[in-house]
């Protein structure tokens, strides 16, 4: 977890517009940037089918009685992470349909852990089958960052904008004050901007002329 180059942090979909939120490495700071994403591009079926698995989960994280109850449809998941980047916390956001009421039931589950914390008992944590569909649905929505759409599969070395559908892409940086700083670029500058961190990267390790 705490080697990971990339990691999902926030997905939800409304109306066909899919919002993922993730962290990705970085090698100069060893800490995580924050970025988001937004596109209307169609996503492939196996993003919204990781997605929607996550709902199985939710009568056992809610302990709810073993009653009738409509199927769950996820509509976001959160995660987040400790600061030694040892451990994750998660969040499902789903609609239930109800018998006897004209409108769904919103619910947030209670957070669960990977792993548990200082003098809290296993009982807490997520099963390792959630946290395995949990894995499936953060490979996916990188997937659909890095341009696996829908019967498609773009290629970042010829595409700009495309690559986000119309979407400005955010760098969250932390200074050492602990000040946070966010630009928001489009997905063309974006582009620029990695392709000089990675050149600068190359450089500082001896790979490229000075």
């Amino acid at each position: 977890m705490k080697n990971k180059p990339e990691r999902m942090t926030k997905i939800k979909c409304k109306d066909g517009e899919w919002k993922i939120a993730w962290q990705r490495r970085n090698s100069k700071t060893d800490q995580y940037d924050k970025l988001e994403l937004t596109s209307k591009d169609m996503a492939r079926e196996e993003l919204d089918k990781t997605m929607q698995k996550m709902g199985s989960h939710i009568e056992e994280i809610c302990e709810l009685p073993q009653v009738s109850l409509g199927k769950p449809i996820v509509l976001g998941i959160a995660v987040s992470y400790d600061d030694n980047h040892e451990n994750a916390y998660m969040v499902i956001t789903a609609s239930i349909d109800m018998t006897n009421n004209n409108s769904p039931w919103i619910i947030n589950t209670p957070v669960k852990s990977v792993h548990p914390g200082k003098d809290m008992p296993e009982s807490y944590c997520m099963t390792a089958e959630c946290y395995k569909d949990l894995l499936a649905l953060e490979d996916e929505a990188l997937k659909y960052i890095h341009g696996e759409r829908a019967q498609q599969k773009l290629d970042f070395e010829k595409t700009t904008d495309e690559i986000f559908g119309l979407a400005k892409v955010a760098f969250t940086t932390e200074t050492e004050d602990g000040k946070t700083s966010t630009v928001t670029l489009t997905a063309e500058d974006a582009k620029k901007l990695a392709k000089l961190n990675n050149d600068l990267d190359k450089k500082a390790n001896g790979t490229v002329a000075a």
